[in-house]
């Protein structure tokens, strides 16, 4: 099953990481932006334009549990705040609520993970934690071996990040 998009923001919603696997992606911004979007970063503007407006209301209860949203075209998003961060996943068709809240939690227990390995002990997840050193790298090593090409099939954080260490950063 192929997801949609995988976001991280900060408290504030600007984006800090973002995936993008569906090529519907575009179809859908373009039929809601007309002429406007000329170009897939366009699209990406959109969509996460639109992830903000669907779920800003909720963001301050999105730490107890996931969330649900919808956003156009029949997508669901799911979301969990983490430490400062909020992470959203999103598909459509296939990917069901179940399958992208445990896609959630099983990156929320990655980033948990990883702060609690850090250097700083006793830090939490924040935007600043996210851009020091290495710690954004390995988030995203992390999701490229979640979900390569959006493709669901690692959901373990132990296993992720086990895979993590047997490749190189850099």
């Amino acid at each position: 099953m192929v997801m949609h998009s995988l976001l991280i923001l900060n408290e504030r919603g600007h984006l800090l990481m973002g995936r993008y696997f569906d090529e519907v992606l575009e179809c859908g911004a373009l039929q809601h932006l007309g002429d406007v979007a000329s170009d897939r970063e366009q699209c990406m503007q959109w969509w996460e334009d639109e992830v903000r407006q669907q779920t800003r209301e909720m963001w301050q209860f999105a730490h107890t549990a996931n969330q649900v949203a919808r956003g156009a075209d029949d997508v669901i998003i799911i979301y969990r705040r983490i430490g400062d961060l909020l992470v959203f996943a999103c598909g459509r068709d296939d990917c069901d609520e179940l399958t992208l809240s445990d896609v959630v939690d099983c990156l929320g227990g990655v980033i948990a993970t990883l702060c609690e390995d850090s250097s700083a002990k006793g830090a939490r997840p924040t935007e600043s934690w996210l851009m020091i050193g290495d710690t954004y790298a390995k988030v995203a090593l992390a999701v490229d071996e979640m979900m390569p090409g959006g493709i669901l099939e690692a959901l373990d954080p132990d296993a992720v990040l086990s895979m993590t260490k047997m490749r190189p950063i850099a």
